[in-house]
Order: structure tokens, then C-alpha cells, then sequence
């Protein structure tokens, strides 16, 4: 389930009091984080077929979340 970003807005603003502009800043900072550690996974390389799956699916959940 994904929410609007109306909710996220409404969230950050009565729950953590941050203005519109501090939570641009957080999307900004994340998208970058996620973008960043994509390569990273990317770039490691492993042999176990556990760690090889979990990195394929993190990796997918972030696709549409960008």
C-alpha cells in the first residue's frame, strides 16, 4: 500500500513539525540516499543466494518509490 503525498505532508507537518520546505528537503535527501546505495548494491559482489535475493527485492521496492 502506498500513500498520497498529501498524507506524508500532513504527517511530517503534525507529527514531526516540520515546514514544506524541511520535508522537500527530506525527499530530496532520501531519493539521493536510495539512488546512492543502489549503486552500492550494484557494485557488491557475494555468493550467498540469501544476501543476493534480499538486495534484488530492497532494490525493487525502491523502484517506484522514486
Amino acid at each position: 500500500m502506498c500513500w498520497k503525498e498529501k498524507t506524508y505532508k500532513t504527517f511530517a507537518k503534525l507529527s514531526c513539525g516540520l515546514s514544506n520546505k524541511e520535508y522537500e528537503e527530506v525527499i530530496v535527501n532520501c531519493q539521493s540516499a536510495i539512488e546512492r546505495t543502489k549503486k552500492e548494491i550494484d557494485a557488491y559482489h557475494t555468493d550467498v543466494s540469501e544476501v543476493k535475493e534480499f538486495l534484488n527485492l530492497l532494490k525493487m521496492s525502491w523502484r517506484d518509490e522514486i
